[in-house]
């Protein structure tokens, strides 16, 4: 199985990341350390989260934001991009475990994309009258 190369939108101190670093840096950040506030230090200690990183993803942080907070987020994907890439998987043939390893969502939101129907919020229950129509 190929990975899917989806348009990646990040957001906060992310997005700065990926304009100053690159979308790489971004995305082994993301990869190693997500969810986790980091000080860019020039000499990471050891045991911290930064000390984890491939020495390339330090030497590109310490180069381009040195001594700044970040905190490392997930990409945001759209929606649409995950509908076409989930199709495109299943069609290869790829289980729905598969395909939501890859594409980084849950098993629920590969079975809502492939059915068409909306990714989230609730379906309204047409018994349900509204409160504002006067028609109840």
């Amino acid at each position: 199985m190929t990975v899917p190369m989806i348009a990646r939108r990040w957001t906060g101190d992310m997005a700065d990341v990926a304009a100053l670093c690159g979308d790489e840096v971004a995305a082994a950040l993301a990869a190693t350390v997500p969810g986790l506030y980091l000080w860019v230090c020039r000499e990471p200690r050891q045991g911290s989260a930064l000390a984890r990183l491939e020495p390339w993803v330090i030497e590109a942080l310490v180069c381009s934001m040195p001594s700044q907070h970040i905190y490392v987020s997930r990409p945001r994907i759209a929606a649409g991009d995950i509908a076409r890439e989930a199709a495109r998987l299943r069609g290869e043939g790829e289980s729905i475990q598969a395909i939501a390893l890859a594409l980084g969502v849950s098993e629920r939101r590969v079975y809502r994309c492939l059915k068409g129907g909306p990714t989230r919020g609730r379906k309204l229950d047409g018994r349900q009258g509204d409160l504002f129509s006067g028609a109840l």
